[in-house]
């Protein structure tokens, strides 16, 4: 079922059953028993008052629920009250996207605009925990648009007569996805949402377009007829799927779902690279190009990333040489080969073109040899494995991370493999290699492929001149405020502190990864700074530790309400952040600039760090 999820769905799939029937089929509502808000009426208000006067549209920057509470006004109750069950309906998909407490205090605030109180602790209030998946950054950044999806579905929905209601959507979900997009201006978010909450058995939990359509290229060779329809594609790839996959997948609790390995890296769920108009992604880049930098500030994982890349490359060309079903029985197979065909070497200013190529070296016998560098002994390695071994699967692609490349003199180090790059089908002659009977050549296979990693403030980066540029691809890591909430929950979960669960750190959590967002705005804007001097989103990750070593966290029988900030005022964590991890590093990127400016600067950053200014 594409109900399958590793997120407890238990309460949501009952709440949009009773939605559906009270709400769509009838003319009830969630929040108020008795009353009647979904009817034509209400609806076709909050119509004219919301979906006609869409001031995002028109490039409004407030905040949603300032132009919401606009838009609504307070003069009928009805309307905030219809207005706040579209957004508890709109909430239940989203899990990391909008986190319980913010949907409860958004949806308290439209009702109050209406003279209502929202019983947070009710069963509506205490579902908003929970979620189906992770809708991306559009969820919130268009908001607006979704939520005006959703009230023009129910508007159009409510022109039917109930016995039409009824067979719409208790019927045929195919059925009701062709009435749907009759009229619904084409696939978007809301239109996925929609699907899924009220077909979770037929419509996959995804609410990207995208993401849809790359499952299926990448699952498609599993279909024997054609398939039109996106959403009827992954239907039968999914029934075809789940024999393949007899014991499932132990994330989702032994169901099927395309977001857990080894499904996902076979079809690449990453964005390109945050920009909407874009058409590869990292892994694109590197399948495309075969070499590519990863560069950015510190802190911004680069090496983590390189490091997923290269099994993701793996991965997803496994699936492209052997096809669905090979993929599927082959999974320890491609582990094998992601621990054993990618290589990452660490660089530093000792490494020399002899180490990396080959040169003259002193034998024991006190005489002068010739020895092969790290690459031609890697190349060797790669040839061997591609004559002998495993043959009855086309063999996979070899990885080599070459992390830190600005701690190097990169030209210097590759040497002849500097062309070698760009001409895969040519040997290179290695100068230095003995007479002519002796010749030695350097061919780079096309099945080696190449992720740097290089940081932006080094100032040896400017070293690297354009005929090196060009022979990469360039794919930025900048910081990524979504992941600190997640990532700082899996550090303390790993302290064992069971007294002081992390939904009880949530709050500060979020307001964390807000207060390092906006601290990387300001630096970005920043005269003495720009976006080089960003602070990666590792630096944050800390905090876990300075919260576990407070004195009121410690002390058994000891549990404060908030751990970072409480009132607006930093609490010693926080503290302790900003001055073991986030001053120093600003003091060293400032360091060259004139010690008043520089005091002054740090100043205004630890204001909009630790006091939100």
């Amino acid at each position: 079922m594409a109900r399958s999820s590793e997120q407890d769905t238990s309460r949501i799939y009952p709440l949009v059953e009773r939605w559906r029937d009270e709400c769509l089929i009838e003319d009830g509502s969630l929040l108020f028993p008795g009353e009647h808000l979904w009817t034509a009426e209400v609806i076709g208000e909050l119509y004219r008052r919301y979906n006609e006067n869409l001031l995002d549209a028109k490039g409004d920057k407030r905040l949603f629920e300032e132009k919401f509470r606009e838009q609504l006004g307070s003069d009928r109750q009805d309307v905030t009250r219809l207005a706040a069950e579209v957004l508890v309906i709109y909430f239940l998909f989203a899990v990391k996207a909008v986190n319980g407490p913010r949907k409860r205090t958004l949806i308290s605030e439209v009702l109050s605009w209406g003279g209502d109180q929202f019983d947070e602790d009710g069963e509506v209030g205490r579902v908003l925990d929970d979620g189906i998946g992770n809708p991306g950054q559009g969820y919130n950044n268009l908001r607006w648009r979704h939520v005006a999806y959703f009230v023009a579905f129910a508007r159009r929905f409510k022109e039917l007569d109930g016995e039409r209601r009824m067979a719409l959507v208790r019927g045929d979900p195919w059925e009701f996805k062709d009435w749907l997009v009759e009229e619904d201006g084409g696939e978007q978010m809301g239109r996925h949402l929609l699907l899924h909450l009220l077909f979770p058995d037929s419509y996959e939990r995804s609410a990207s377009t995208e993401h849809k359509y790359r499952i299926w290229d990448a699952f498609g060779a599993l279909l024997t007829d054609p398939v039109e329809d996106v959403d009827r594609a992954l239907f039968e790839i999914r029934e075809r799927i789940t024999p393949l996959m007899p014991e499932g997948q132990p994330a989702v609790h032994g169901a099927i779902d395309f977001y857990w390995p080894p499904l996902v890296e076979g079809w690449d769920p990453e964005d390109s690279d945050g920009d909407a108009d874009a058409a590869l992604t990292h892994l694109g880049a590197l399948e495309f190009k075969r070499q590519v930098v990863l560069y950015g500030p510190p802190g911004t994982g680069k090496t983590y990333e390189a490091k997923a890349l290269a099994a993701r490359l793996l991965t997803h060309q496994a699936l492209a040489r052997w096809g669905p079903v090979a993929f599927l029985e082959n999974t320890e197979r491609i582990q094998r080969a992601i621990k054993g065909q990618v290589r990452r070497v660490q660089l530093h200013q000792a490494w020399s073109y002899e180490q990396f190529i080959g040169g003259l070296k002193l034998a024991e016998n006190g005489a002068t040899e010739l020895q092969e560098g790290y690459l031609p002994e890697l190349v060797r390695e790669i040839e061997g494995s591609v004559s002998g071994g495993e043959r009855e699967l086309d063999p996979l692609p070899w990885v080599l991370i070459l992390d830190e490349l600005n701690r190097t003199d990169l030209s210097r180090l590759l040497g002849e493999a500097f062309s070698a790059l760009d001409d895969r089908d040519a040997p290179i002659d290695l100068a230095g290699f003995g007479n002519e009977r002796e010749r030695r050549m350097l061919e780079l296979p096309e099945d080696l492929f190449i992720v740097g990693t290089l940081n932006l403030i080094d100032q040896s980066v400017e070293a690297l001149d354009f005929a090196l540029r060009r022979r990469f691809l360039w794919l930025h890591t900048g910081f990524r405020a979504e992941i600190i909430v997640e990532v700082v929950e899996q550090k303390w979960n790993a302290l064992g502190i069971t007294h002081h669960p992390f939904d009880r750190l949530r709050e500060d959590v979020d307001l964390l990864a807000e207060r390092a967002a906006r601290l990387n705005a300001e630096i970005r804007s920043s005269r003495l700074l720009g976006e080089q001097y960003e602070i990666g989103h590792t630096y944050f990750f800390d905090v876990a530790g300075f919260i576990e070593r407070w004195p009121k966290v410690r002390r058994r029988g000891q549990r404060p309400k908030r751990y970072l900030w409480k009132d607006d005022k930093p609490l010693p964590p926080a503290v302790d952040l900003w001055r073991f991890s986030l001053k120093p590093l600003l003091d060293e990127y400032l360091a060259g600039i004139e010690p008043d400016a520089r005091d002054r600067e740090v100043a205004k950053l630890r204001d909009v760090f630790l006091n939100g200014k």
